[in-house]
């Protein structure tokens, strides 16, 4: 793809000043973590030939779910997203908590990294208060590193016994955006993100998936993602903000996750 006019949509300084405004928020008790977000932007010349490019993010992230969906002539989003929303089979809920992020070379201390695993516990609080709000009664899996080809993340899955009296869209509309993709509690989060945030997520992060007729289902995040519409392309990318977070990790974490779509878009 032939692109130019690079530009991050929020600059580092901006970023930063973001990054003390909501610990100021943490220190007053509204909130313990907010996500915030950033956009990378570019011209293309003409629109790719989309097999090529759907053929490399499923041989690059073959642990994740590749999507593609076409809106309309102009508005195309694609991407290889790792974070499951829910999965029902039968009477069986799986929702997983995907937070917490390292370098993949730095793996092997992400469940040693009290920083990260406080980032992570709040979105796994989060994923059950909305589940409980069902009066289902989940159960947490052990933490474990869910491993991408340039970056590693804490994963841990959640599960419900459900019945038919529950709709499983009913759940999903509850559940999105997790703690993983606005913060908790999620009122409050989304708040303060409206208020930093001087853009449109636009189909960043919502859900994408599939349904039967049967209420089996599986919806995904839409992470990871590349966003064509007419003659321009967007990458997007998140980290979420405790109160000892840094914004030089926070913004190289952004960084990161924005390069690996954009690496294979580009290769």
């Amino acid at each position: 793809i032939i692109i130019s006019n690079e530009k991050n949509h929020i600059d580092k300084r901006k970023f930063s000043n973001s990054i003390n405004e909501i610990q100021r928020k943490i220190k007053s008790k509204k909130v313990s973590k907010v996500v915030i977000s950033n956009i990378r932007s570019f011209d293309i010349e003409q629109k790719p030939s989309f097999v090529p490019l759907l053929e490399n993010l499923t041989k690059n992230y073959s642990n994740c779910s590749v999507f593609y969906k076409k809106f309309n002539d102009s508005q195309i989003i694609i991407g290889a997203t790792p974070e499951l929303i829910i999965k029902k089979t039968k009477n069986e809920l799986q929702t997983n908590a995907l937070a917490g992020s390292k370098p993949i070379e730095c793996k092997d201390e992400l469940l040693n990294d009290s920083k990260i695993i406080e980032e992570h516990d709040i979105v796994v609080k989060g994923i059950i208060d909305n589940l409980n709000s069902f009066n289902l009664k989940p159960n947490t899996d052990s933490k474990n590193i869910f491993e991408l080809k340039n970056i590693a993340h804490i994963l841990t899955k959640i599960n419900s016994r459900i019945n038919d009296r529950h709709n499983p869209l009913d759940i999903l509309d509850s559940l999105i955006p997790t703690a993983a993709l606005s913060g908790y509690p999620k009122k409050e989060s989304l708040e303060i993100i409206d208020s930093i945030e001087n853009y449109e997520r636009g189909r960043y992060a919502g859900p994408i998936g599939w349904i039967y007729q049967n209420m089996n289902c599986e919806f995904y995040a839409a992470i990871r993602t590349a966003y064509f519409n007419k003659n321009k392309l967007y990458f997007y990318g998140g980290a979420g903000i405790i109160i000892n977070s840094k914004a030089e990790q926070e913004w190289d974490e952004i960084e990161k996750k924005i390069n690996a779509i954009k690496n294979i878009i580009n290769e």
